[in-house]
């Protein structure tokens, strides 16, 4: 009763009521994964940048837990779009939500269209530290965001962004030598 009264909140057109519903979706137990995968991949799709968000880190937690990280690959051009838009919080919502795209093994060079949007992300204060671990985890193919990093943390003067910078950094030059 209670999976069913969530995905039913979370099928509403109501934003608050599919956020809060999604959210619940998160703390149900693994048995019901597939069924909940197959709704939240046609969440990716809502009208509300903010739910299909919420769904694109959903779906991606989900994806890992059941073996298909690869098909996170999907969800970069979703991710890349909510990266651009106008709202400030929308895209500090996407900044945190991506975190499950771009740790997925074994995505390498399929991350490639993040890299420039990430640096884009490097300028926001708010969004900085992320930016600066994503492409920390991207490795070597982020090699050109090497001097905007350096600039990010020389304009921040934070010892937690210059920490970042530095172990990013030493990710992205050692990688494949």
């Amino acid at each position: 009763a209670m999976v069913k009264g969530a995905l039913r909140d979370a099928s509403e057109q109501d934003e608050q009521a599919s956020l809060e519903a999604l959210e619940k979706i998160g703390e149900f137990d693994e048995s019901q994964s597939k069924v909940f995968l197959e709704f939240l991949e046609r969440k990716l799709n809502d009208p509300s940048p903010f739910v299909r968000t919420e769904a694109g880190f959903h779906v991606a937690l989900m994806r890992c837990d059941l073996g298909m990280a690869q098909k996170n690959s999907e969800l970069i051009p979703l991710f890349m779009d909510l990266l651009k838009q106008d709202d400030i919080f929308l895209r500090k919502s996407a900044m945190i939500d991506i975190e499950p795209v771009v740790r997925s093994s074994n995505l390498g060079d399929k991350l490639q269209p993040l890299i420039p949007v990430l640096i884009e992300a490097l300028k926001e204060p708010s969004t900085t530290y992320l930016a600066i671990s994503y492409l920390g985890e991207i490795g070597a193919i982020s090699k050109e965001a090497i001097p905007a990093i350096r600039m990010a943390a020389e304009r921040d003067n934070d010892k937690t962004i210059d920490q970042a910078s530095e172990e990013a950094i030493r990710k992205i030059a050692g990688d494949g030598q």
